[in-house]
């Protein structure tokens, strides 16, 4: 799923995965600036991961790599305006929600 507007929210869970053979990808492409990225909530069992890719492919460098667990985790911070975000889930039942917004960071 492409993401383009400045900010918005998504989700994915197991039964998503499971109707596109165990993988997800949603990729942010904002008009100028950098992403935050926030997943405010997950529950993702052992044997599933999420990735978050600073880029629009999975050979871009990644920001996160193999994640699973449960609570919130902390703020991402592209160095683009394009950010990947790979959800695989081969279980019963693991889900996340996120939400990002576009930040200009002045160095």
């Amino acid at each position: 799923m492409k993401l383009i507007h400045p900010s918005g929210s998504f989700s994915g869970n197991s039964s998503m995965s499971d109707q596109y053979g165990g993988k997800c990808l949603w990729l942010i492409q904002i008009q100028d600036n950098q992403v935050v990225l926030e997943i405010n909530y997950m529950n993702i069992s052992s044997t599933d991961y999420i990735k978050v890719y600073d880029g629009y492919t999975q050979s871009s460098p990644l920001l996160l790599d193999k994640t699973f667990g449960f609570g919130p985790l902390l703020p991402i911070l592209s160095s683009g305006r394009n950010v990947l975000i790979e959800f695989v889930s081969k279980s019963t039942f693991s889900e996340f929600n996120a939400t990002y917004n576009t930040v200009s960071v002045e160095w």
